[in-house]
C-alpha cells in the first residue's frame, strides 16, 4: 500500500522502534515496530495491548536519519506525511531516545506492515 494509505489506517503515536535497517542496495528501509495495539481502531480487548511489526518501505528513493545514531527503543512521538507525488511519498518520523530527538524522513513508493508475533 502507498504510505499515506497506510498513516490513515495506523496510529504510531507512543509506539516504540526497536530497530532500524537501510537495506540501500534493495531500496528497502525496514522498522521493527512495538505497536499500541490499543490505541488501533480495528482493537479488541481479547487482543494484546502492544504487538510487534515490521514496517517495510519498498522504492526507497531517499532516507535520512538526523541525527545519524543507533535506535533503541525509540518512543514515536509523531508521524507526518511531507508530500505525495505520483510514485512516491515521503513520510517524516520525529523520535524521542532516552537522550536525544531523532528526525527520520523516508520518500518511499510503498509499504508493508508485517505482524512478528
Amino acid at each position: 500500500m502507498k504510505p499515506s494509505q497506510f498513516l490513515n489506517l495506523y496510529v504510531l503515536h507512543d509506539s516504540f522502534v526497536e530497530d532500524i535497517k537501510y537495506l540501500i542496495n534493495e531500496d528497502k528501509l525496514e522498522l521493527v515496530i512495538e505497536l499500541c495495539n490499543w490505541k488501533q481502531k480495528f482493537y479488541t480487548d481479547t487482543e494484546p495491548e502492544m504487538a510487534k511489526y515490521k514496517l517495510v518501505f519498498k522504492g526507497v528513493s531517499k532516507f535520512e536519519a538526523i541525527p545519524n545514531t543507533l535506535v533503541d527503543y525509540d518512543d514515536i512521538l509523531e508521524v507526518e506525511l511531507l508530500s505525495s507525488e505520483m510514485n512516491n511519498e515521503t513520510v517524516k518520523f520525529v523520535l524521542k531516545g532516552e537522550e536525544d530527538v531523532k528526525i527520520l524522513t523516508v520518500q518511499a513508493a510503498e509499504v508493508d506492515f508485517i505482524k512478528l508475533d
